[in-house]
């Protein structure tokens, strides 16, 4: 049977728990910063944002300066501290060679307050074809209007990118946060890369380059070259209207690949997955097990696909599976009840089967995981000890957690060991987690005498 936890360290646990609540500060002063300044700027000037934690709001407008709002609020357990944390995060504004710098991080350890709660908006005003260079810790960044000629670089930690209007060009880096735009004219390009979050593009791009390694991207209405590339993250694009200006270059290691065209459009180029299946309602001429080569003529659009476990799909804009591709309003592009329904697509969450492949007392053993229903799955293992002389199976099943952590899937469940030799010998709880092209899993034999074990290697996903 299982180990029960000692219960005089439990007690040993509560008791400091409890200790650590009473002499927690209660958070119970608050205090509020509000400031409003306009300064002037050169045509073709730069607007530089460098800032913690502040939420970054710009808009465009007719006017000749550069106007910004900024408010604060912050909660600590007393007023001196509440006001030292509005001092130390104050914004600082600084003006040279017709441009603008807005900086408020921090320099010295003096700002560090602990138990402390801070959040603030800084809202620009600006006029059209100044640049923009917009960097923020855990804060969101949104843009809207008409910017001209102008570029904006804008990066983010935990914060979410959006941006809807006219732009010239857009270059944005998030590691969990999503990015989002709608371009309402064409976009000259688009260089975004994120670690886990999202990638959503709707509207005329000349050239984009699409880069995240367990976030989904979505792609719709380009209208040049395209370049995407994911680790586990699904890709998929759409084209209601072609042109033989369209390159398509999309690779992805264990994610799908959707792409929608026009049922009368004309593709050339190539397809592969080594493991994946290969769909397409285009006519296509197969190279191998593995490979399709399109053979559209000199007006077809130019198509290099690939990934290794993954899917590849392509299908004519009429299918039912998709979806219109609407544009989210910026209103409501920060908020966490978005409408799945502006996706390209929407694909199964999680894979049909799972291949393992591991060492056991240094012999190779398999495993197999299958889906039943939903995110359940049966398994089996097999393993043989060169020592003992022995097979052993092990059958039993999981549920497979819908959401990625990153590139990680966890999982737990149980089942039950059988013994060539020895017959049926106990049951076991097993956790594991599942990242790109490897496994590891812990088993907990329900056996006191048997201690538990552990195991990682590949995985192949189909």
């Amino acid at each position: 049977m299982l180990q029960h936890f000692p219960f005089r360290s439990g007690i040993l646990i509560f008791s400091g728990l409890f200790i650590l609540l009473l002499t927690t500060p209660v958070l119970a002063a608050t205090d509020y910063y509000h400031t409003e300044k306009a300064f002037p700027i050169e045509m073709d000037g730069v607007v530089v944002v460098e800032t913690n934690f502040y939420d970054v709001e710009v808009a465009t407008y007719s006017g000749s300066l550069v106007e910004v709002r900024v408010k604060m609020e912050a909660t600590a357990s007393t007023k001196k501290q509440t006001q030292k944390l509005i001092t130390n995060h104050q914004p600082i504004f600084k003006e040279e060679n017709g441009n603008l710098r807005i900086s408020s991080i921090p320099e010295t350890r003096s700002s560090f307050v602990k138990n402390h709660q801070i959040s603030g908006t800084v809202t620009i005003k600006i006029p059209a074809n100044i640049n923009l260079n917009v960097n923020t810790t855990s804060g969101t960044c949104l843009f809207q209007g008409d910017y001209g000629k102008a570029h904006i670089t804008s990066s983010t930690s935990s914060g979410n990118i959006s941006f809807q209007g006219k732009i010239w060009g857009l270059n944005v880096q998030s590691l969990s946060g999503n990015v989002k735009a709608d371009f309402t004219h064409p976009v000259e390009y688009i260089d975004c890369e994120t670690l886990s979050g999202g990638i959503r593009i709707n509207g005329p791009v000349n050239y984009a380059r699409l880069k995240s390694t367990s976030g989904n991207v979505n792609l719709n209405e380009a209208v040049g070259k395209v370049l995407i590339e994911t680790t586990s993250g699904n890709i998929n694009a759409g084209w209601n209207s072609v042109s033989p200006y369209i390159q398509v270059e999309a690779s992805s290691v264990s994610g799908d690949l959707w792409f929608r065209f026009p049922q009368e459009a004309e593709l050339a180029g190539r397809i592969n997955t080594r493991f994946g299946h290969i769909r397409s309602d285009f006519p296509v001429v197969i190279s191998n097990h593995n490979t399709h080569t399109l053979e559209g003529g000199s007006e077809a659009i130019r198509i290099n696909l690939e990934t290794v476990s993954g899917s590849i799909k392509l299908v004519a804009w009429s299918h039912p599976y998709f979806a219109p591709f609407e544009p989210e309003s910026a209103s409501s592009s920060n908020s966490s009840n978005s409408n799945p329904s502006v996706e390209v697509y929407k694909p199964d969450p999680t894979p049909l089967g799972f291949l393992n492949l591991y060492k056991f007392n240094d012999v190779f053993a398999p495993g197999l995981k299958y889906q039943i229903k939903n995110h359940f799955y049966i398994t089996s293992n097999l393993e043989y000890s060169s020592l003992e002389r022995d097979l052993h199976l092990q059958i039993g099943s999981i549920y497979l957690i819908p959401h990625k952590v990153l590139f990680f899937r966890f999982y737990g469940g149980g089942g039950v060991e059988f013994s060539n030799r020895d017959g049926y010998l106990y049951p076991y709880l097993l956790m594991g987690t599942d990242f790109l092209f490897f496994f590891s899993e812990v088993l907990y034999p329900w056996e006191t005498e048997t201690v538990p074990s552990f195991r990682n290697g590949f995985s192949i996903k189909f």
